[in-house]
Order: C-alpha cells, then structure tokens, then sequence
C-alpha cells in the first residue's frame, strides 16, 4: 500500500534527529514566551512614534525643491536633534533622490503599493508550486501584513520597508528562475539601505554553490559600484561632520528576544496582538522555513535566519523598524509549519522502514512516496 503527499525535509530524519530539532524549537519558544509574558519588550512602536518619518520626508521635500541631500539631511538631523557625529547616522541618499525626483512623494508610495501588489501575486504561485493553493492564499494573506505597511501614512518613507518588499520580491523571482530580476532587485535594495547586505551575499554564496558563475560575476561587479558608491556618501557625509556633534550609542546591544519580538511585530496583523503571539509565529515560522524542500527554502531560511541571528545582538530598542527587512519571509514559512510538525512527530513515533522520494521540481518542495514495510 503506497500514497503520495506532500512532505518538509524532517519527514527523511532518525527519531533522534527530528527529538533534537523539536527540543530546539521548544527551547526558542521558552526564550521569547518568557520575554513576552514577563512583558521584557514593550518597544512596538515604528520608528521612534514616527519622528524617522518625519525626518525623511523634510529630507525629501527639501530635496525636492532642488537642495542637495547631505546639505539638506544634516540640516534636518541637527533641527530635530539625531546625532549627526558618525557617518552611519546619515541614511545613503537613494531613497531621497528617488522620491524627490518624481512630482510628488504621492507617485513613490504609488510605485512601492505596485510592486508589493505584484509580490503577492509572484509569492502566491511560489507557495502553490510547492504545497499548494490553500497554503498559498494563507501566506499571500499573512504576507499583506507586513506591506500594509505601504500605505499607512508616511511609511513608505521608510527605506527598511523598501528593501523588504524588494527582498521578497527577489526570493519571488529567483524561485521563478529567474535570477537577472532577482539580482537587480536585491542590489536595488541594497542601495536603498545597507542593511540588505546580507541578503545579497546569500544570494552570491548561492549563485557560486550552484555553479551560475556569470551571476557571481554579475553580484561582484555589484558590490564594487556599491562600494564605489558608499565611498563617496562617506567623503560627503566626513565634510559636513563638525566636532560639535554628537555620537550615537552602540548599536551592539545584545537585545536578545526582546528585540526580536519587536522586529517580528512589524507585521500589521501583529502589530496590535499581545507580543506572546510574535512568540508563537516567530519560531514556528523558522520551523517552515528550514523544512521547506529545495533551493527556494534555502534561500528564506537563510535569509531570514541570519537576520534572527544579527537582530538578537544588534539594533538599539527604537530600532524595531529593521524587522521590515525579514517579516515578509516568515509569512513563507508559517504556512509549513503545520505540516512540518506532523512530520516532525511522525519521524518520532512511526520511523519508515522505507522511504522512496519522487522528483522535486527545482525550487519546489519534494514529495515522497512512502512505503511501509510490513
């Protein structure tokens, strides 16, 4: 007797592997159900109550009338009291030109809503190819969370939200192979804001380990310019610096879970639930994530993993916003993680004597046909 389902990579594990992963995953939500309970987090609010906001969109407007960017961001971060004393306080203007040349900050917010619109629908056949229609329309919905973002206020003044709506746009587009776009977007990001560099260095290690040695090219080419680039905001920004300035604080703040649960909330639709619930989504979604079958699960679970990792050390408590960068991508993985328990336990209490696995389809997650031996 034989029947053929749809399966996480856990369903291949010995009982003491999947007992293992289990306990870990019990361990996370201990650690981030305590900070909860014990309310440890109470940062949940975007971008210091909006005054980041605020900043960028004085930068803009004053961009906009034809002033130059650093001339016009080091105005605004002394008027309205940022410490202007690194040059890691002083956003790379991309996202100020490209606002400030259209017609009107109205027209960016357009261009941002489409491309969020047409992630959705790119990510809504990522998640079908691989398990389906139903855990498809559960993640396109969980993934609104997120870009509804784009059209709450000033929000899309935000370069954290642009970068993670390009970052899922180009997960999308790789998993459709089609690397050209995806490459584009995640280096359009990575000039929107620095902190998509890990991303994009996934994506490079990923293009090497499979051999597509002109995207390699074409990734190293990409971090010259960036680096060309950030040598000259840097020149900029050390010619305005003045010794009366002020140094920010570190940003290694060893912020632990409290910090993450504050990055997994800038999803709308947790934004406003009790933080035991970020909890809850955050180490299932990891779990979906590391079981999801082929290149297209690699690409999240690493992606989103990294920056769990780099969230619970870096980023000062007003940072929450950062979360923008990587919350899209745990909408992929809750999706899986109901099945990926059932495997989980299944590995444990019914170990197969006889597991035969059908071909995946590249970037899909792998069925298996499973015989039991009698």
């Amino acid at each position: 007797m034989s029947s053929v389902r749809f399966t996480t990579w856990y369903a291949d594990r010995t009982r003491g592997q999947a007992l293992l992963i289990l306990a870990i995953t019990s361990a996370a939500l201990a650690w981030l159900l305590s900070a909860a309970l014990l309310k440890i987090n109470d940062t949940h609010t975007p971008a210091q109550g909006g005054s980041d906001l605020r900043l960028y969109r004085s930068i803009v407007e004053r961009v906009h009338e034809g002033e130059n960017y650093y001339d016009a961001a080091g105005t605004e971060l002394r008027t309205q009291g940022y410490p202007t004393g690194s040059v890691f306080n002083w956003r790379t203007p991309v996202y100020a030109w490209v606002i400030g040349k259209l017609p009107a900050p109205f027209w960016a917010q357009v261009l941002l809503v489409l491309l969020a619109l047409v992630t959705l629908l790119m990510a809504f056949g990522v998640v079908q190819r691989a398990s389906g229609t139903w855990p498809a329309a559960a993640g396109v919905l969980l993934l609104l969370g997120p870009f509804l973002w784009c059209v709450d206020g000033d929000a899309f003044f935000a370069q954290e939200l642009w970068a993670g709506v390009l970052i899922a746009f180009s997960v999308c587009a790789y998993a459709q192979d089609r690397w050209p776009l995806g490459l584009g977007a995640g280096l359009f990001a990575l000039f929107f804001r620095e902190l998509t560099l890990p991303y994009c260095l996934i994506a490079a290690g990923l293009a090497w380990r499979q051999g597509r040695r002109r995207e390699v090219l074409v990734w190293l080419a990409g971090f010259a310019l960036y680096g060309l680039f950030l040598a000259f905001h840097a020149r900029e920004v050390l010619a305005r610096i003045t010794p009366a300035d002020r140094v920010p604080g570190s940003w290694l703040q060893l912020g632990g879970a409290p910090f993450l649960l504050a990055t997994c909330r800038m999803n709308v639709f947790l934004f406003a639930l009790p933080a035991w619930v970020s909890a809850l989504y955050l180490p299932l979604s990891l779990l979906g994530l590391l079981g999801w079958r082929g290149p297209v699960g690699t690409r999240l679970a690493l992606t989103a993993g990294t920056y769990v990792v780099a969230f619970s050390i870096v980023g000062q408590s007003f940072n929450n916003y950062w979360g923008l960068l990587y919350t899209p991508l745990l909408a992929f993985g809750i999706v899986l993680a109901p099945v990926a328990l059932i495997d989980l336990c299944k590995a444990i209490l019914h170990p197969m004597s006889t597991l035969k696995r059908t071909p995946a389809q590249p970037g899909s997650a792998q069925s298996c046909t499973i015989v039991v031996g009698t």
